[in-house]
């Protein structure tokens, strides 16, 4: 799937509260609110993603 119709698929779900945040599970972990997390999702374009080859995510 590429990141412009994933992009669209999530923001079409936020904009119809299909989105649903899941609870943190660290101690320390403090959560966003639903309203924070869904305009930071509005505001989202393909160019905020970027590719990391799996090696440099266990650095």
């Amino acid at each position: 799937m590429e990141v412009a119709e994933v992009l669209t698929k999530l923001k079409f779900l936020v904009s119809h509260d299909r989105f649903k945040l899941a609870a943190r599970q660290g101690t320390m972990k403090v959560p966003v609110s639903r309203m924070l997390a869904k305009t930071i999702i509005e505001q989202l374009s393909s160019e905020d993603f970027v590719k990391h080859s799996a090696s440099s995510l266990w650095l």
